[in-house]
């Protein structure tokens, strides 16, 4: 549904629980979405697979997301360098949250 809809420019699933299954299935819907500017995914039991996943959106597809909130979740420097790497291609992204997870000084 994320696709079709053209009108929606905040979404927010703080506290949902995506965990890595949620995850890939919104990362598929916001291919093709280019309405959506701000994304709040804070709290969701998000790990490094489902950043690696969002992290090849991030390089592959024109999203038009400017704030982007991963905080609260399960991101470590295995995939924290990775999406740091994928927002040097991305030029719409201006705010990007990701404070209380697990990156230590290797990604940053």
């Amino acid at each position: 549904m994320l696709w079709i809809n053209t009108s929606l420019k905040i979404l927010s699933m703080a506290n949902c629980l995506l965990k890595d299954d949620g995850m890939n299935a919104l990362c598929d819907g916001l291919e093709r979405n280019t309405s959506i500017q701000t994304l709040i995914l804070n709290n969701n039991h998000i790990t490094d697979l489902s950043i690696k996943t969002l992290s090849k959106r991030l390089r592959q597809t024109k999203l038009y997301i400017k704030t982007l909130d991963l905080s609260y979740n399960y991101i470590t420097h295995k995939s924290g360098r990775g999406l740091m790497e994928s927002l040097v291609r991305n030029d719409s992204i201006t705010t990007l949250i990701i404070n209380n997870n697990s990156l230590g000084d290797d990604s940053a």
